[in-house]
């Protein structure tokens, strides 16, 4: 493997790529389906009211069915 890969590699994305995401791998040229096509071609501007920061948003998935709003509350305040 070329050592700049390895330079470069991050756990977190620095910028999204909607074909290598929608890849299996992450090696596809070509978009394969309407939705990858669709994410190419789309420009997210965020509401002009929006009060957050948008670099300071954390997204949380794969969470258990019995944890709530507090829950994340508290996990957030243990660990700053």
């Amino acid at each position: 493997m070329d050592i700049s890969v390895l330079k470069n590699w991050s756990a977190y994305a620095k910028e999204y790529d909607p074909l290598k995401a929608g890849s299996i791998d992450g090696t596809d040229t070509v978009a394969h389906d309407r939705a990858i096509t669709r994410a190419i071609n789309s420009h997210y501007e965020p509401p002009k009211s929006l009060k957050s920061h948008p670099s300071r948003t954390l997204f949380v998935a794969r969470l258990g069915p019995k944890i709530d709003k507090q829950d994340l509350t508290d996990l957030v305040r243990l660990n700053p």
